[in-house]
């Protein structure tokens, strides 16, 4: 029996013994013990405080995604919340650059290149393809005249660019013979001597009065001078002076397109409409200021911002006269229809001449271009507005090239209104041409918010460099000036402009010709239809 109680206690040891081998197998400290066995001299290793009670650690991660882009690949990133242990897997190639090229035409100044814009992250460089073309200068002299100097002008056909040089001094007068305003009764008498190069002039050679002649009266009648018929204690009167009619030149809004209305007395001319859909606004603007019917129709060329409103109007108006651009290539449904609608009007549409002048009493509207160039914008018919002392120039939408073509030909430009050139754009009003004309105010025609960047800085800086007034249709609205041949009314409340014909500094350069708004009856005459009715 004793036997049998101590097998049983040996077999229960050795039970008790595996179970500890299996635990530390599973916890690693029998591999431990394993290998520490034969270390001799490491040193027993003494359980840290409280060891028994620590719980085993288990991370909490976090997971952030980042998207791959041109040059990084995209990757997972693990963040323990607990114990801020990170790392991170890779999960996506890099997607790599998608280059769309743009190609930059040589200039002048600049070489032609090539940038290379990524798509995606927008990273790009630039090859250099060309040279700079360098200018290529073309020279228009300016004749000395008696007010001012003459002068070579240097322009660049390609950009525009232009410089001065070869000044020579102005002119001496040459005055012609004089002009002998003989002395009345009671006003003295002078000569005008004028010079034959520039119209200047001044008077001179003064002479008294004559004095009465007075007749014997007869009973109960006063004296009666034989020279100018007064009776005696009877004041001469001041010769009256005759004004014009009101000009009134309108740039109608009409968005991104061209339409003026030009109106004096029973005359009204339109030049353009702008587009189909502004049909109607010019009609109805024109209904507003009184036109019936219309003497002159420019389109300028054929494009649909310039041509398309002109068959409503054509529908709605009387038309006496179409002239067209010589340049009819343009193959669009709003030229086709103006072209129809000038046939159902019974017209036939003239393509006139440079030179060619309409006139109306005091008004002249001459023609300075008009031919077929590169495009359709360059056969644009160019003309000049006179009236008394101011003159308006419209240019359609010529640019550079045209207007070195006027340059080079010596074409009077100056101006005081300029209809800036195809909606100011940076390929028109170049510098050399600005100052050519001398203008003081300027007129852009353009739609708010286009898609063409209309106008363009450089534009704006050239026509403040060059001190010009802008007024814009996008931001002014209608734009209206107004003249009674001596004076000119600035749009909205930006005041006048006097100019007096008979200042000679006013007329500066400019021919008498232009300074014709008043018309003086001398005293004789005066005198004499009063006295017998005539008028």
């Amino acid at each position: 029996m004793k036997r049998l109680l101590v097998l049983i206690f040996i077999l229960m040891l050795v039970l008790t013994s595996c179970d500890t081998i299996v635990d530390d197998v599973l916890s690693g400290e029998f591999f431990d013990r394993i290998i520490n066995s034969g270390d001799t001299d490491a040193p027993a290793t003494e359980p840290d405080a409280g060891e028994e009670d620590r719980e085993e650690h288990v991370h909490d991660y976090e997971i952030s995604a980042t998207a791959p882009n041109c040059e990084t690949g995209g990757y997972l990133t693990y963040t323990c919340n607990e114990c801020g242990d990170v790392y991170a897997l890779k999960a996506a190639e890099p997607l790599g650059h998608k280059y769309g090229s743009i190609e930059h035409e040589p200039t002048c100044e600049d070489g032609g290149y090539t940038t290379f814009i990524c798509s995606s992250c927008g990273d790009s460089y630039s090859i250099e393809e060309t040279a700079p073309l360098g200018h290529s200068y073309e020279n228009i002299v300016f004749e000395p005249t008696c007010a001012e100097g003459g002068y070579t002008t240097y322009v660049c056909v390609t950009c525009g660019d232009f410089y001065m040089g070869d000044f020579v001094e102005a002119l001496s007068h040459t005055y012609g013979e004089a002009v002998v305003t003989a002395p009345t009764c009671e006003r003295e008498g002078y000569s005008t001597y004028i010079c034959v190069s520039c119209g200047y002039s001044y008077t001179a050679d003064t002479v008294e009065p004559l004095g009465h002649k007075w007749q014997e009266a007869t009973v109960n009648a006063p004296k009666t001078c034989s020279v100018c018929f007064i009776t005696e204690g009877e004041k001469l009167p001041e010769p009256p002076v005759q004004t014009l009619d009101t000009l009134y030149v309108s740039y109608i809004n009409v968005g991104q397109g061209d339409s003026i209305l030009i109106r004096v007395g029973d005359c009204d001319i339109l030049i353009d409409a702008g587009t189909a859909s502004y049909g109607t606004t010019v009609s109805n603007y024109l209904k507003n200021q009184g036109v019936d019917d219309i003497e002159l129709m420019i389109n300028t060329h054929p494009d649909a911002d310039h041509c398309g409103g002109l068959t409503t109007v054509l529908n709605n108006f009387a038309v006496e006269e179409v002239w067209i651009s010589k340049d009819t290539s343009k193959n669009t449904a709003a030229y086709k229809n103006f072209v129809a609608a000038i046939k159902s009007e019974g017209l036939t549409a003239k393509k006139p001449n440079a030179g060619l002048v309409y006139t109306y009493e005091y008004l002249t509207l001459t023609v300075l271009y008009s031919d077929v160039g590169s495009d359709t914008n360059n056969s644009s018919i160019v003309v000049m507005l006179e009236y008394g002392s101011f003159k308006f120039l419209f240019t359609g939408d010529v640019g550079t090239e045209v207007e070195n073509k006027l340059l080079k030909a010596g074409t009077d430009l100056s101006c005081d209104v300029l209809k800036v050139g195809h909606h100011g754009s940076r390929y028109s009003s170049s510098a050399a041409f600005l100052s050519a004309t001398g203008a003081d105010y300027g007129v852009i025609c353009v739609g708010a918010g286009n898609s063409y960047g209309h106008p363009t800085t450089d534009t704006l800086n050239r026509l403040s460099a060059a001190g010009i007034k802008v007024y814009r249709t996008d931001k002014n609205g209608h734009v209206v000036f107004s003249s009674d041949g001596n004076t000119l009314t600035l749009p909205g409340n930006d005041g006048t402009v006097q100019r007096s014909v008979d200042s000679a500094e006013a007329l500066g350069s400019r021919s008498n010709t232009y300074y014709f708004a008043v018309k003086r009856i001398t005293v004789a005459d005066y005198v004499l239809t009063k006295r017998y009715s005539v008028i």
